[in-house]
């Protein structure tokens, strides 16, 4: 059997993404590998005027333990790396500002209950989807 391999879709700010992978770095700050990030921007634009080594100096904790990552987990060094958030792991509500390489981001489809799926199922078919 060929291995199928499927498109990601395009990386959007308010996307949800799971990270994947096996980071020690996510395992160890969020008790497991594959967080959920929602995605606010793509560092590049959001920080024009701040290149990388502005962010690192000026004290953006985000840069600075993203430059580790890259190093530690030799992660690309280009300008395809986004911001966002990740929900504490306390359960808090709070958030967690985390910069990521789009290498690292994979589609994050939210579980849903079978009574939802049917609905779907029953929507799709009213409006003459066919299965």
């Amino acid at each position: 059997m060929e291995n199928i391999k499927y498109e990601q879709t395009p990386i959007i700010k308010g996307g949800k993404y799971r990270i994947q992978g096996r980071s020690k770095y996510f395992k160890e700050k969020y008790n497991t590998y594959n967080p959920i990030i929602r995605i606010e921007g793509k560092v590049v634009e959001m920080d024009e005027h701040k290149p990388w080594d502005g962010l690192t100096r000026g004290g953006n904790m985000a840069a600075v333990l993203y430059g580790v990552r890259m190093v530690k987990e030799e992660l690309p060094a280009d300008d395809n790396v986004y911001y966002g958030k990740i929900d504490h792991p306390d359960g808090s509500g709070a958030t967690l500002g985390e910069m990521v390489h789009e290498t690292e981001l994979e589609d994050f489809i939210p579980k849903t209950s079978f009574w939802e799926d049917l609905k779907f199922l029953i929507k799709a078919r009213k409006e003459g989807v066919k299965f």
